[in-house]
This record gives C-alpha cells, structure tokens and sequence, in this order.
C-alpha cells in the first residue's frame, strides 16, 4: 500500500468515525435535553407546558444541535385552567453545541440559543375584564433570591427566528 493510499484510508476512516459520533450523539444525549428543557419550561411558567416527541440532530443546522418538539401545548393556570394559550406543530430550537456539551455534563454553562424556528403555531390570547392576560405567563421570582447551583443559564445569541403558517385569535374581554 503506498503512503497516498494508507492516508486516504486513514481520512475514510477518520470521516466515517465523525459522521457516526455525529448520529449517535444526538440519540444518547436526546432524553436528557428534552427532559431538561421540560423541567426548565415548567418551573419558569405559570401554564402546563408539554409535548408528544423531542428529536435531536446535528444535521439540520449544522454544527448546531437542533431540538425540535412535535405537538408542543401550552395550558393555563389558575384562572387559565381550561384555556390553551399556544399549541405549535413543530417547534425547532438550535443550540450551541459547546454550551450544550458543558451544560448536561456538569460544567453549569448557559446554554446558547443560536435560532427558533415556529411552525404552525396557534395563539389563543384571553384579556380579562380585570386586565388579567393569559399570556403573562412569566413566574415572578425575588430579585434577592439566588439561583440553585444545580440550574444553569440561558443565553441568547438569536441569528434567526422564524414563524411558519400562524393563526392568533384575541379575545379581549376588558373592551
């Protein structure tokens, strides 16, 4: 074999290898993102927020990972109970794989937001005649209160946000 031939080998081989970390990470890291990304979602919103199926790819917006959630709802609270606020078909967040990789093993890095793609979403915003909105869903937290060492940031570095085949209905009671 001469030396052309045993590097190329060796660059086919080293390709193949990357292209196989790159589908199977995503598959063992998937159940610990989306459950994270539930568990952050829920304790920072005051609405029941779920999904039917989390997916994760690097082949999307690569050498981002995409999470993507299928059938995502998000149910009100409280006085809100009954009211669905947004159900979206698809929704897509990219994430900075370095901030990913330091954030599920330990390094309690942010997590970087690089893009958010809405499909289909549904919008059912509900005013009150109190001036109570549905949408402010937000918990309020003291500013006193420190943040649990277990529980890392979000950071944001929005490149691109997209919103596909809306619908928004508003029913303002205060009017």
């Amino acid at each position: 074999m001469t030396r052309r031939t045993r590097i190329l080998a060796v660059a086919g081989t080293l390709l193949v290898l990357l292209l196989a970390l790159l589908i199977v990470l995503p598959l063992l890291f998937q159940d610990r993102i989306a459950q994270r990304a539930r568990t952050e979602v829920n304790r920072t919103l005051n609405a029941r927020v779920d999904w039917r199926d989390a997916g994760l790819t690097f082949f999307r917006d690569f050498p981002n990972l995409t999470l993507r959630l299928d059938d995502l709802t998000a149910v009100g609270v409280g006085r809100f109970e009954r009211d669905t606020l947004a159900s979206i078909r698809h929704l897509g967040v990219a994430l900075d794989l370095p901030s990913v990789l330091g954030s599920v093993l330990g390094g309690g890095k942010p997590i970087v937001v690089r893009s958010i793609e809405l499909d289909q979403p549904r919008l059912s915003l509900i005013k009150l005649e109190d001036g109570t909105a549905n949408w402010d869903i937000t918990k309020k937290t003291p500013e006193t209160q420190p943040q649990a060492e277990s529980q890392s940031p979000m950071a944001m570095s929005l490149r691109r946000f997209e919103i596909r085949d809306a619908a928004v209905a508003f029913d303002n009671r205060q009017a």
